[in-house]
């Protein structure tokens, strides 16, 4: 299955046969062999993602620098506790490595922990507040020289600070770190510049959430979207056209039912909205001699797709078929086929069969049209940022 990421194909989805999610952040991608974050500033301008405070970052292929202190974050929702900041050290002096476990600034968090380095390079300071609680501890260790790398971690309670994965200061506090459901907000405050930023969510993956739901039944309904809905594919066929009557008097078969019409549109949609959506029922078949009913139109909210016409006169062809539709998955929905004479047509949006022709006032009624159908195909932010909005085929 290709992915997709902003309209370019990039690559399999499926990576030693586990399902990976990747993001699109402005110009950059974003890989997460295990729902971690990793940005390797290949672009020009920081994408939409990012807030930075203070001096501006100026951004050229492989690196961010500034030449004061800069202050840049970038926020998600971590659902455990084992998280990792990191950045890989090129000209620069790290002021500070910082994950806030509660709040968007330090300022108004009550809980936070932090990797500070003095501004020689020689000193990391690390400290863990908890409401009115501080801890702190102070090390001394080499200056970092270009290529090293600075991770700051949380496993449980037990924060770490290393140096190309070397552990250098951090433990338990006096007090427990917050736990459970947060947000984790991943700073990073530095002078000169950085080649590579990572936040890393240790040992999980994300899965982009799809749900498809299906609305076979003619008449009108309300549907409430999940509270994660970020965006949907709408597939809708109108009602199949009746099929005409046959002919009595000098046995002609009548005319098939068209075919409702099928569309697709992709629509963003806010979370935990209600849509209302009408189905539209085939047409009934025409008495002997007479022409079918049209099908009934389908819609959802403005989006519509109108009922094929019924079936008129004596040509004899069979009720049209319905065109198909794709899910975002690259997986076709048939429409309905049309009926044979004297048969039905299917859903959704298959043309009704005509009847076929007798003599003496024996012709036969054209037939029922195929009910039309809507197809909810709906997904989460994170499968937008995955794979866009379109087809992944």
């Amino acid at each position: 299955m290709p992915l997709y990421i902003g309209g370019k194909r990039v690559e399999d989805l499926y990576v030693g046969g586990q399902r990976i999610e990747r993001a699109y952040l402005g110009s950059t991608l974003v890989y997460q062999p295990d729902a971690g974050f990793l940005d390797e500033f290949n672009r020009t301008a920081l994408g939409p993602n990012w807030s930075v405070q203070g001096a501006p970052v100026t951004v050229t292929p492989g690196r961010a620098c500034t030449d004061s202190v800069a202050y840049m974050w970038w926020t998600r929702q971590y659902p455990e506790d084992n998280v990792r900041a990191s950045v890989t050290v090129d000209d620069i002096v790290i002021v500070q490595v910082l994950t806030n476990v509660d709040a968007a600034d330090v300022s108004s968090a009550s809980s936070y922990m932090a990797a500070s380095w003095a501004q020689d390079g020689s000193l990391i300071t690390t400290a863990y507040r908890l409401g009115q609680e501080v801890y702190r501890e102070e090390v001394t260790v080499k200056k970092p020289e270009p290529g090293d790398v600075l991770t700051l971690q949380r496993q449980g309670n037990t924060v770490r600070v290393m140096i190309n994965g070397t552990f250098v200061a951090g433990g338990t506090p006096s007090l427990p770190l917050p736990e459970g459901e947060g947000h984790r907000h991943i700073n990073v405050s530095f002078t000169g510049c950085i080649t590579r930023f990572e936040a890393t969510e240790v040992g999980r993956v994300t899965q982009p959430r799809q749900h498809v739901e299906a609305f076979p039944t003619p008449g009108t309904s309300t549907y409430t979207l999940p509270e994660w809905a970020a965006h949907m594919r709408v597939l809708r066929w109108g009602g199949g056209g009746g099929g005409g009557g046959g002919d009595g008097a000098t046995g002609r078969t009548g005319d098939g039912g068209r075919a409702g019409d099928a569309h697709v549109t992709n629509v963003s949609v806010d979370p935990s909205s209600t849509w209302q959506i009408t189905v539209g029922a085939g047409g009934a078949g025409g008495a002997k001699e007479k022409a079918g009913d049209a099908g009934e139109q389908t819609r959802i909210g403005a989006m519509i797709a109108n009922g094929g016409a019924g079936g008129s006169g004596y040509s004899g062809n069979a009720g049209r078929r319905a065109d198909d539709l794709i899910l975002r998955n690259g997986a076709t929905l048939p429409g309905g086929a049309g009926g044979s004479n004297n048969q039905d047509g299917t859903a959704p949006g298959g043309g009704g069969g005509a009847g076929t022709g007798g003599i003496f006032g024996g012709g036969n009624p054209g037939r029922k049209g195929g009910d039309g159908l809507v197809v909810l195909d709906i997904v989460d932010q994170a499968w937008i940022d995955a794979y866009g909005t379109g087809i992944v085929d």
